[in-house]
């Protein structure tokens, strides 16, 4: 369910519920769904730190990591948006070190973020290489991506909005 519906219904019907542990963003651009429904990207909590930490890079125009929120398991999915004069590039990139794999760019667990950082520009060329290798490979996989260029300030008021909605789901 959005969280538009949820927070719409949730005082309407006792039947709703909200599982605060389990929640995804998705991305459906020019007709495709590039984050699949079932990705589950974890707390909300963890998520809007992130979320808001996007917004404020994007808008200064500097390269952002958003990493899911979900703590346990490995080849976690760090979505990156690269800004452009007027669109940001979005990319799904999974990184093949699990010990940076569980730092976070911002909010919990994100101390060692520049460290996240500079690992993702040392080998940025090598995962773009592989995402490619992937895609290329399974044609019909859409749960990785490269460079779907949105406009950008379509992507920050959807930013601007999902952050009223994750603040107002944390405070239930």
């Amino acid at each position: 369910m959005y969280a538009s519906e949820f927070l719409k219904y949730k005082n309407s019907s006792s039947e709703i519920k909200l599982d605060k542990d389990n929640s995804t963003i998705e991305l459906f651009y020019n007709g495709t769904f590039y984050i699949s429904p079932n990705w589950n990207l974890g707390r909300p909590d963890w998520l809007l730190p992130q979320i808001e930490n996007a917004l404020n890079k994007l808008e200064n125009h500097h390269l952002v990591l958003v990493r899911s929120a979900v703590i346990e398991g490995s080849e976690l999915p760090y979505i990156v948006l690269e800004p452009n004069e007027k669109s940001v590039k979005i990319s799904l990139v999974v990184f093949d070190d699990y010990e940076i794999e569980q730092i976070f760019p911002s909010g919990p667990f994100s101390q060692k973020s520049k460290e996240l950082y500079d690992y993702f520009f040392n080998y940025r060329d090598r995962f773009f290489n592989d995402l490619d290798s992937t895609i290329q490979n399974n044609p019909d996989l859409t749960d990785y991506f490269k460079n779907i260029e949105v406009p950008a300030d379509k992507l920050i008021n959807d930013l601007e909005t999902m952050i009223k909605e994750l603040t107002e789901i944390i405070s239930l």
